[in-house]
């Protein structure tokens, strides 16, 4: 066993399975609190390293045992079914030595590949092997829930970033494209935040969390967080605002457009005398007059906001944490009042496309979905 940093790093380079959350960087945040931590390499006989483990302890209420977990590890490979065994072997006695009385683990496997619709892909990855070498291995499985009862959630999201010289948004679909196409256009704007930002995130959180029913995360635990990674470049805080300057430029000139439309079919219509051709430009008219209509209420809404708010608004934020080649939304707050603008879908594609350019990021993991069909799409 052995607990050398750079050796550890260097050993989980070499590993698929590596995660910012076996990390002892990840360890620093988490210890910050009510847990201890170990970084223990696993050596083979040969003196190899063949497994990389953070391990946090919490100690129980009332009595000297811990709690030993190893978030999203142990870092090994979990197609030798022998080595496996041989690791966490050399991991029980270890742990048995340091009064924990059990170890939970939820490596970042990909066991098997689902639909959005939440149904088995027929002729999908199938790593099943994986499951019966950890329960070779002496481990017991908890009931498979897929959600987020779990101290970290089994079903989630991965996305390979591509970039063939256009960006990452023209690698998305039609629809997805458009909606944050449109956000840029009427205003959305993406940028970094610092600590100092910390407070406005906290009041998106604490809006979403009451919105989406679930207990956020405090100020105090992000920003320990942020305090700990940051510095090593580990972990951002983004946020997306609203430039109603940008959005009024937009709104007047969709009204420009329309009414000089609306002139220029006055004018022909005056000029017509086919009964048909009459009809269809008179249909055209009355729908010029309803966005007319429309745009200038828009306009007005929209000089309101920028009155209130000349700096622009804050709308979305995101915590998104790095290693090596992956990145993970960790944490996200939205407010839904942003003028239809789909700012959390233009944040989530500029951070994208920022960390693929920043820090050659090629997976982004969503850390987390429902296992409700409606949540899906």
């Amino acid at each position: 066993m052995s607990n050398a940093l750079e050796e550890y790093h260097a050993f989980m380079e070499t590993q698929a399975n590596r995660t910012v959350f076996q990390t002892p960087e990840w360890g620093e945040v988490k210890t910050d609190g009510s847990w201890t931590r170990d970084v223990l390499l696993v050596m083979s006989d040969n003196h190899e390293p063949v497994a990389a483990a953070m391990i946090l302890y919490r100690k129980l209420p009332g009595v000297n045992k811990f709690l030993a977990y190893a978030p999203r590890g142990i870092v090994t490979d979990y197609t030798n079914a022998e080595q496996l065994k041989s690791v966490f072997a050399t991991l029980k006695v270890y742990l048995k030595a340091k009064n924990a009385f059990g170890l939970k683990i939820d490596p970042e496997l990909q066991w098997r590949e689902w639909t959005n619709k939440f149904e088995m892909v027929e002729g999908g990855f199938n790593n099943e092997e994986y499951r019966k070498n950890i329960l070779a291995a002496g481990f017991v499985e908890r009931p498979m829930d897929l959600g987020f009862d779990g101290i970290q959630p089994r079903l989630t999201m991965i996305l390979p970033l591509k970039d063939e010289g256009k960006g990452i948004v023209e690698t998305f679909n039609k629809k997805e494209r458009y909606k944050v196409n449109v956000a840029k256009k009427q205003g959305g704007v993406c940028y970094k935040g610092t600590l100092e930002d910390m407070p406005i995130y906290d009041e998106l959180n604490k809006i979403t969390a009451e919105r989406d029913q679930y207990v956020a995360r405090s100020i105090e635990y992000l920003t320990t967080m942020y305090q700990h990674l940051h510095p090593k470049g580990m972990v951002d805080l983004y946020f997306a605002k609203v430039d109603y300057n940008v959005q009024l430029a937009f709104a007047t000139n969709r009204l420009e457009t329309a009414q000089k439309e609306f002139d220029k079919l006055t004018g022909q219509l005056e000029t017509l005398n086919n009964p048909k051709r009459i009809e269809n430009v008179q249909k055209q008219i009355e729908s010029l007059k309803v966005n007319i209509a429309k745009y200038e209420k828009e306009i007005e809404r929209v000089k309101g906001d920028l009155e209130q708010y000349p700096e622009g608004k804050v709308v979305s934020g995101a915590f998104v944490v790095t290693y090596l080649d992956k990145a993970y939304y960790l944490y996200g707050a939205n407010i839904t009042d942003d003028g239809g603008l789909n700012a959390n879908k233009a944040l989530v594609s500029w951070i994208m496309q920022t960390l693929y350019d920043e820090k050659g990021i090629r997976s982004f993991d969503f850390f987390g979905v429902s296992e409700d069909q409606e949540h899906h799409g």
